[in-house]
């Protein structure tokens, strides 16, 4: 496959070569060339492409230096097999290093010098702790055989307390017996009492009825009282108003008009009329601030029946004139005004009528008021005296009841005496009792002090040996952080292996001087190993990411392996125009070394339905095209190329199906020559 790309770039050379040479002069005679020619048809290629590549480990570190210093010693060879953290090499004396192993030798003595501190401390706590315990062994001995005297003591006067609560017992007894018979003989009285009161309570409920009966007639009556005064003040207001219409009508009336209904001025009839409307609109003016008093509360019924009494008779003289004058005026009006006047002028004789109406109804509701008076005192009065008689019973049974109450207590106080002489016998003997126990209760707590004050001895004891044992702890461990750090600090002469694998590579040698950050060693895992080539721009655009590869070892006993593309470089070399790909191989049987050179081929399907020999395209200026026979003139037809697959290429575009491809003789052809067909059979 390797020569078959060499010859293909051979051969575009020689393309490029035959392009420019000159052709023959015009002199000579035409010369019709003979070609070949194929017929264009459809196919279905392989792409196939190999290609070399590099073996690498895909998991390969390179070591570098953290000190400076000369390499002492180095432990292995290109090639050997080395462990994760495995030492591959020594430095030498390096910052100090020789200081530092004496300090950390230093820190070893400091840390197990606190440890025998440690140990001799927690030693003589212990001692402390056992003699404290021992004590307090001692004084439970001594509570245990308190509590034995203090019982013997204790149940002699338990038994005082016995005899002293029978006594009492008895003396209690004696008194419930007299209550249960005086309970009795309280309970018949009780009764009578209550038969008392339940009349007592019947009288008051008469009576009780009574008063309510009587303060709804007062209220229906006061109702009715309101109901009126407020018809009164709705009539006012009405006659007002039909009055202020009547002056409105006056008050427009011409002067001749007077003149030529009376002979005389309007200032005579007209001025009366509006007299006496002033007089009644002042009246009336005083009624509406009565009346609002009346309704905030600041006059009584009473005094606003006797006021509307007095007032509905002057009111009734002024509309009775008025009346009169508001007749003799609607002839002065003439007729163009005259109906409505006169509708007005009977309103007012009506409402002048209701007036009479109310001040007959104010007359009854004051005999009404009266009439209930005098019938509200007498019936109040009867069941007053029922009362009264009920009372004067019930008080009876009290006092006999607050009689049999008074023996009773007098029997009751005696035998409570005899309650509290036994009382105060058991109270003697239980608080003798109690400041027994009081007593021994004090000593038993005066021992258990003791024992508590044991107790917190043997914890602070403790805690110390807590406290000193967490302190040398504390030491240890920062003796011991110093003794890592060293031992960390140490430990960077030897340089180690980050992976398991195998050693790639040495930049250096044993007694050579190195710096921090050089370069030292390479080390590869080569369990897993990848491929990695360097693509023409015109085949990377087919490879994907996850496409399979074949692999094939020439100088390895397994030849054939398979691979999977892991990585497509996304930029191209500037001067090869090469792009790199990275081909994970799956297994590789532990034979592929790093930097083996194998080789790849990328298998594929072609996108091309035709394919044509490689070496009849023809390229100019990054242009591809072909020669076709059209009618024995030769004609240059632009193509696309696609994949190229052996010494074909497919063609996308350019070409159909039935043209016929001129295979021979097109190094001198151009577009338009005349061409004669050789007589040579079609390949499909």
């Amino acid at each position: 496959m390797i020569r078959q790309i060499k010859k293909f770039i051979i051969l575009i050379l020689l393309i490029f070569t035959l392009s420019a040479c000159g052709t023959q002069t015009a002199q000579n005679p035409e010369i019709i060339p003979q070609v070949q020619i194929q017929a264009v048809n459809y196919g279905v290629n392989g792409l196939s492409k190999q290609i070399i590549g590099t073996v690498k480990p895909i998991n390969e570190v390179t070591i570098k230096s953290e000190l400076s210093g000369r390499l002492n010693k180095i432990n292995f060879a290109i090639g050997d097999q080395v462990t994760k953290d495995g030492n591959l090499a020594e430095l030498g004396d390096s910052q100090g290093m020789d200081a530092l192993f004496i300090q950390y030798l230093d820190s070893l003595k400091t840390y197990e010098n606190t440890q025998d501190i440690d140990q001799n401390s927690d030693n003589l706590y212990n001692s402390n702790i056992n003699a404290t315990s021992d004590t307090l062994n001692n004084t439970y001995s001594v509570l245990n055989s308190t509590r034995s005297s203090i019982a013997m003591q204790t149940s002699l006067l338990e038994k005082q307390v016995q005899d002293s609560k029978i006594a009492f017992a008895k003396a209690v007894n004696d008194l419930d017996t007299a209550r249960v018979t005086n309970k009795l003989e309280l309970t018949q009285t009780e009764n009578l009492q209550t038969q008392a009161k339940l009349n007592l309570d019947f009288a008051e409920q008469n009576l009780g009825d009574t008063k309510l009966k009587l303060e709804k007639a007062d209220r229906d009556l006061e109702e009715n009282t309101a109901n009126t005064i407020t018809t009164i003040y709705s009539t006012m207001t009405k006659t007002e108003t039909e009055m202020d219409k009547i002056i409105g009508y006056s008050d427009s009336t011409s002067n001749d008009a007077y003149e030529l209904a009376f002979g005389v001025s309007n200032s005579n009839l007209k001025n009366n009329v509006f007299l006496n409307y002033k007089t009644f609109n002042t009246d009336m003016k005083d009624f509406k601030v009565i009346y609002k008093d009346y309704q905030n509360g600041k006059y009584l019924q009473e005094e606003m029946l006797v006021y509307l009494g007095q007032y509905l008779s002057e009111q009734k003289n002024y509309l009775d004139k008025f009346y009169l004058l508001a007749t003799d005026y609607t002839t002065a009006i003439g007729s163009t005004s005259q109906i409505t006047v006169d509708a007005l002028v009977n309103n007012i004789y009506s409402l002048v009528a209701g007036l009479a109406t109310q001040k007959s109804t104010l007359n009854q509701i004051k005999q009404a008021t009266e009439d209930l008076k005098l019938n509200h005192d007498s019936v109040l009065l009867a069941t007053k005296n029922q009362y009264d008689q009920a009372k004067i019973v019930y008080e009876n049974t009290n006092a006999t009841l607050d009689m049999v109450k008074q023996k009773h207590q007098n029997q009751i106080a005696t035998l409570e005496y005899a309650l509290d002489i036994a009382k105060s016998n058991l109270e003697k003997a239980q608080t003798q009792l109690d400041k027994a126990k009081i007593d021994t209760d004090l000593q038993i707590k005066n021992i258990s002090n003791n024992i508590d004050t044991l107790h917190n001895t043997i914890k602070t004891q403790q805690a110390n040996k807590s406290l000193q044992s967490s302190q040398l702890e504390g030491q240890l461990d920062k003796a011991n952080t110093q003794i890592e750090l060293l031992k960390n600090q140490l430990d960077r002469r030897f340089v180690k292996s980050p992976i398991n694998g195998i050693i790639l590579q040495k930049f250096v040698e044993t007694g050579n001087l190195v710096n921090p950050g050089e370069p030292l060693f390479s080390v590869g895992d080569l369990s897993q190993v990848k491929v990695i080539i360097n693509v023409d721009q015109i085949f990377l655009s087919q490879l994907k990411i996850g496409a399979k590869a074949d692999i094939y070892c020439e100088k390895c006993v397994k030849k054939n392996y398979q691979g999977q593309i892991i990585n497509i470089s996304d930029a191209l070399d500037q001067v090869t125009k090469k792009g790199l790909v990275e081909v994970k191989i799956s297994e590789t049987g532990g034979e592929l070394k790093s930097n083996m050179i194998v080789d790849i081929d990328f298998v594929g399907q072609s996108s091309a339905k035709i394919f044509i020999p490689l070496k009849n395209v023809k390229i100019t200026d990054g242009q591809y095209s072909v020669f076709v026979y059209d009618h024995a003139i030769a004609r240059e037809q632009p193509i696309e190329v696609g994949e190229i697959s052996g010494d074909s290429v497919g063609v996308l575009s350019g070409l159909d199906l039935g043209d016929f491809l001129i295979i021979s003789n097109t190094q001198d052809l151009k577009s338009g020559d005349k061409v004669e067909r050789e007589k040579v059979k079609v390949k499909n």
